[in-house]
């Protein structure tokens, strides 16, 4: 079981290192082709995206608002950014999925080593043959076998090869030191005895590698291919052929990440070949706006198109609606979008999910429409007064009578229960300015009929609203008491994990046009997510979030002027822009999500030290290349640099103004460069081993850097708490000398790290050892010595750190490596295996494993 734990663990932090390349994506051009250009290989998707349900979680719910933002931006042609929205989506679903891995310092560099050296060359052939055979067996058709023999004897050649090329290094060499130094995170005491995890484990990594190929070179098979090699390695063989074959979701902690791996793929393909909406037919429309059941139609068809993406991309869906935007000019009467269960006065999916007519007296000429039974209908029929419009004809003014439909029109997927909306709400047909737009209200709960707020139905709802600039205006806006009168836009779900995807500008940054939107998203898991705005825009500059308000503004103007849109509340998840953005985190679990930017995170820690007798905790990840800025905010000047610690790749910050040290937060941190710490906006530094203690300190911190000059370091007297930062340069010259440190009183620390001391000195334990020893030094004066030895057993060959009024040695997680005692003497340690032993235990805290899915 220990090992399933670590493999797990190894397995999933390989992701995160890894798939970070996807962050970096250049793509080529991609040249369209007909729709029907890749049904051949849709047999190899149709396979597995039964499996792709992703369960009801954050997870799920994320994976569910990038699909869409994907699709809106395809819709606005840009299909780079939304080929980009999605890798970005494999990469933060690995992360959100096990909540924020610790990476373990010898799983990339085996990776890099298979990838790149040339005595790896038999190792990637056998890792293609064995994506070759996945390719054929999950392509086969439905209700053919697929042959597990194949695919081990596959996996077996892959081992074999793997374990030739090792043999073939040297054992001093690069190669042959990472490979002593893994059997020791193993616990083994040769690479045959953790083969089989080892190859796994690169296997991933290399089908990440191949996806990034893939993505880059404009390959659909490569993506497929090297997908399902990510996705078949995280679980056991047979585990995944049973939920491939069978279309049951993979349960666990893992599944999710599985069941949204293979969703992704057919996503990845629809991106490349997904069939357009007619740009050319739109402006038809536009032209002829007067013939608004046209528009109406148009936007019908949106429905059959958009329910296509989402069955190819594997996302979990029942019902899709899309707004009639024939009836969303102010000169359309009769307009109502609540979308409540009427039974009797409308159809919808709520309460009797069939396409038949409702009974209700209409006017002649609207009978025939609604007695269709082609959709489901929602809200009031609407109805055009006398407009003056152009004619479609010869351009001369007209009067048209007439209906122009109902709210929302949609569809359920046959075969399917009922489990929430896709609601699509978009204005780009009618966006001419000389129209305002009426208000909408959408409420996907029931609150009438039987089965009203029924809490066995799970209602997972998706609301996507584009562009919507050409709002009405409400006169006399001073005189109204609550700004809830000011709103246009409201959205109520509740009951599920919801999203909110914003792809737009409602209103215009104007007064006038301020806090037209109030979103109340219920109780769950939900996500707000502005991923479907295009980098392109010059109007919007970046989104700011208070998520303990749940006020929303986006910024704008070379000055970054704020314009408030409204409020969303209950968000657990925002997903950013891809502009600067600023985000204060204060809900309970919260958790943002962003490619790109310079952003800022604002923690007010007044708020946040009154809230619970329990620390909240957040969770950030920014990919974006530009360092974000984590300001805390405090009335209390005692809070400093030494309250934040770094432990377990999270960020602590504690209020130390009391007799004892109180959490006030923590925030795992997932970031493509080194995030900036601030305190009340001051003092930038960057946050890394360097700045940030691992532990609590009152005193001083310092860095050996092994430098001639630095022989000698002395902290100032007292009985504050010391840390030392162990740092080897790289660039090392001589391969000896000593140095003497002095840290005087309190409890202190020393820091061993494997970024900055182990992996740059090229200590394995063997070719260069790490020693410690206690007591009987320059007169037993000194209370321990660090001995770095380059030829172990040759005394004098290596390096001597000598310590005075030390007191514990520890990682760079926080773990105490060794507490040396006050007195007495001990024989000499060996540090570095004390390191692997308490590190490993570290890394492979936190996860959850089932051991029936780890079948090797």
């Amino acid at each position: 079981m220990e090992r399933s734990k670590f493999f797990s663990r190894s397995v999933l932090c390989l992701l995160i290192v890894v798939l970070f390349e996807l962050a970096c994506l250049s793509p080529k051009p991609c040249i369209a082709v007909s729709f029907s250009g890749f049904t051949s290989f849709t047999k190899t998707v149709d396979r597995f995206t039964l499996a792709a349900n992703v369960p009801n979680t954050l997870v799920g719910v994320f994976s569910k608002s990038q699909t869409v933002a994907a699709l809106s931006l395809l819709e606005q042609d840009k299909l780079e950014e939304a080929r980009e929205t999605m890798a970005q989506t494999i990469l933060t679903l690995a992360v959100l999925d096990i909540g924020g891995g610790l990476v373990l310092p010898i799983v990339e560099k085996i990776v890099n080593y298979v990838k790149t050296d040339p005595g790896f060359a038999n190792t990637r052939i056998a890792f293609r043959n064995l994506n070759e055979v996945l390719k054929r067996e999950f392509g086969k058709p439905g209700g053919t076998n697929i042959d597990q023999n194949a695919i081990q004897k596959a996996k077996e050649a892959v081992n074999n090869k793997f374990k030739l090329d090792i043999d073939s290094f040297p054992r001093l060499s690069k190669v042959g030191k990472a490979v002593t130094k893994v059997t020791k995170w193993f616990k083994a005491t040769s690479v045959l005895e953790i083969l089989g995890p080892l190859t796994d484990t690169v296997s991933i990594g290399f089908n990440i590698w191949g996806l990034v190929t893939a993505i880059r070179e404009n390959d659909p098979i490569g993506i497929a291919t090297n997908t399902l090699g990510i996705a078949g390695g995280l679980v056991g063989l047979s585990t995944f052929v049973a939920a491939v074959v069978t279309g049951s979701a993979i349960l666990g902690p893992i599944g999710a990440l599985v069941g949204a791996f293979l969703g992704l793929v057919a996503t990845f393909v629809e991106l490349f070949f997904a069939p357009r909406y007619d740009k050319a037919a739109v402006e038809i429309y536009k032209q002829r706006l007067g013939e608004l059941r046209k528009v109406r139609d148009a936007c019908k068809d949106r429905i059959d198109q958009r329910m296509e993406f989402l069955e190819l991309a594997g996302s979990p869906y029942s019902d899709v609606y899309v707004i009639n935007q024939a009836g969303c000019i102010s000169t359309v009467r009769k307009f109502d979008m609540e979308m409540k269960d009427f039974v009797t006065e409308s159809k919808t999916s709520f309460y009797d999910r069939t396409f038949r007519a409702h009974i209700i007296e209409v006017w002649p000429e609207a009978q025939e429409e609604i007695l269709d039974d082609q959709y489901l209908e929602i809200g009031s029929y609407n109805f055009l007064g006398s407009p003056l419009m152009p004619s479609s004809t010869d351009g001369s003014l007209t009067i048209e009578h007439g209906m122009v439909g109902f709210d929302f029109y949609g569809k359920f997927k046959p075969g399917t229960d009922y489990g929430g909306v896709h609601v699509f709400v978009d204005s780009d047909i009618v966006s001419n300015p000389d129209f305002e737009l009426r208000g909408i209200e959408i409420d996907t709960a029931m609150q009438y009929g039987a089965r009203a707020n029924s809490p066995d139905i799970a209602q997972n709802d998706v609301i996507s609203i584009g562009d919507y600039k050409n709002l009405r205006k409400k006169q006399d806006l001073d005189t109204y008491e609550d700004l809830e009168e000011r709103v246009e836009i409201q959205v109520k779900t509740r009951f599920g994990y919801d999203c909110l995807n914003i792809n737009g500008m409602i209103g215009k940054f104007e007064s006038e046009y301020e806090n037209k939107l109030a979103a109340n998203l219920g109780d769950g898991g939900n996500v707000l997510s502005f991923q479907g705005i295009t980098r392109d825009r010059s109007d919007i500059k970046g989104v700011f979030f208070d998520s303990k308000l749940g006020v929303l503004k986006y910024y704008h103007g070379q000055d970054r002027d704020t314009h408030s849109l409204g409020t969303v509340r209950n968000v657990g998840l925002l997903n950013g822009s891809p502009f600067d953005d600023h985000v204060i985190l204060y809900s309970a679990n919260f958790k943002v999500v962003q490619i790109g930017g310079s952003n800022v995170y604002e923690f007010n820690c007044d708020d946040l030290a009154v809230v619970s007798s329990e620390p909240r905790q957040f969770q950030i990840i920014d990919h974006s290349t530009d360092s974000p800025k984590l300001n805390l905010i405090t009335t209390s000047p005692e809070i400093t640099a030494n309250d934040v610690i770094l432990q377990n790749r999270k960020l602590k910050v504690f209020d130390t103004t009391g007799q004892s040290p109180k959490r006030i937060f923590e925030v795992l941190l997932e970031t493509a460069s080194t995030a900036n710490l601030l305190i009340n906006n001051a003092n930038s530094r960057p946050i890394n081993l360097e700045h940030i203690n691992p532990v609590l300190i009152t005193g001083e911190r310092r860095a050996l850097n092994f430098r001639v000059t630095e022989r000698s370091i002395n902290y100032p007297g007292g009985e504050k708490n010391d840390i030392l930062f162990l740092k080897w340069r790289i660039n090392q010259e001589r391969n000896y000398d000593s140095y003497h440190i002095n840290m005087q009183g309190g409890i202190d620390y020393v820091v061993i790290s494997d970024k900055y001391l182990l992996e740059p000195c090229g200590i394995d334990g063997e070719s260069v050892a790490l020693i410690l020893r206690h007591g009987g030094f320059k007169g037993g004066s000194a209370s321990a010595l660090i001995r770095i030895d380059t030829q172990p057993g040759s005394f004098g060959n290596g390096f001597y750190v000598y310590l005075w009024s030390t007191e514990k040695i520890i990682n760079e997680y926080g773990d105490v490596l060794y507490e040396i005692p006050s007195t007495g003497y001990f024989d000499q340690i060996n540090l570095y295996d004390r390191y692997i032993e308490v590190t490993r235990e570290t890394l492979n805290t936190g996860i959850e494993t089932n051991e029936d899915l780890l079948v090797h």
